[in-house]
C-alpha cells in the first residue's frame, strides 16, 4: 500500500527515451550563472540548476545523516554522468500536504506495530523486557526525529544567519552542511547506533523465538479434512 501510494503519479512508458535539445550553448549558461556555477560539480556542469531540497521533506534529513556517519560519497567515477538514478528524495511535483500526512501516519503505524507484542509470550522474561525497550526506543526515536525536523524547519534560517552569518541557508540540510564534519558525526552517530541496535534486536528476536514453538506447529496438515466430501 505504501509503494502504490507514492507510485500513483508514476510515469508510464519509461523505456522510451526523451531527448531534450537546448538552444543555448552550455558555456553561455555557465557564464551567465556566475558564482552559482563556479563550484566543482558532482554530476553535470548544470548541478546548480537543480532545485533545493524541500523544507517539508521528512526523508532528506535521514539520508543526510547516513551519508555523514558512513561517509557515503555520491560522486560519480566519470563526469559528467551519462544516466541518472531511478530514485529521488523529492518528487518533481513537490511534496504536498497529503504526502506529509500519509508519511506521518504510515511511519508511526510501522514503528508502533511492534508494541502489539507487548504482552506476547516470550521464552524468557528478559527477552520480553528487551522487546518492550526496543519497541519504545524505536517509537521514541521517531518522535525525536519528527520534532527535530519540525524545529529545524522553522529555525534553520535564523540559526544559519546568527551562527554562521549565512543568509542563503534556509533548509535543515543546508544548515547541517555548514557544520564541521566531526560535529555532524557527533550529532547523528548516537541516534543511528541506537536505531540499528533496536531494529536488530527486533529482527533477531523474531527468529530466536521460533525455538519455543509447540511441537504441533511442525505437524503436517491433513488437507484431506478440508476437501469437500460428496
Amino acid at each position: 500500500m505504501n509503494t502504490f501510494f507514492f507510485w500513483r503519479h508514476k510515469p508510464l512508458d519509461i523505456e522510451t527515451p526523451i531527448t531534450l535539445h537546448c538552444g543555448v550553448n552550455m558555456g553561455d549558461i555557465i557564464a551567465a550563472a556566475g558564482e552559482r556555477a563556479s563550484k566543482r560539480y558532482v554530476r553535470t556542469p548544470l548541478d546548480f540548476v537543480k532545485p533545493r531540497i524541500s523544507r517539508a521533506s521528512l526523508i532528506a534529513p535521514f539520508w543526510f545523516a547516513m551519508e555523514v556517519v558512513f561517509n557515503w560519497q555520491r560522486v560519480a567515477k566519470h563526469r559528467p554522468i551519462k544516466t541518472f538514478g531511478n530514485h529521488q528524495i523529492t518528487p518533481p511535483r513537490g511534496i504536498k500536504i497529503p504526502d506529509i500526512i500519509f508519511a506521518l501516519v504510515f511511519t508511526s503505524g510501522y514503528f508502533a506495530i511492534y508494541l502489539a507484542g507487548w504482552n506476547f509470550f516470550f521464552p524468557t522474561w528478559i527477552e520480553r523486557i528487551l522487546w518492550r525497550v526496543a519497541s519504545m526506543t524505536l517509537l521514541g526515536l521517531l518522535i525525536v526525529y519528527l520534532v527535530a525536523v519540525a524545529v529545524g524547519t522553522v529555525a534553520a534560517g535564523p540559526f544559519a544567519k546568527r551562527v554562521f552569518s549565512n543568509n542563503k541557508a534556509i533548509t535543515i540540510i543546508e544548515v547541517a552542511s555548514l557544520l564541521p564534519h566531526w560535529v555532524a558525526v557527533l550529532i547523528h552517530a548516537p541516534f543511528i547506533a541506537i536505531y540499528v541496535i533496536a531494529r536488530s534486536y527486533i529482527l533477531v528476536e523474531g527468529f530466536i523465538d521460533l525455538r519455543t514453538m509447540p511441537s504441533s506447529a511442525f505437524e503436517s496438515v491433513n488437507w484431506w479434512n478440508f476437501l469437500p466430501h460428496y
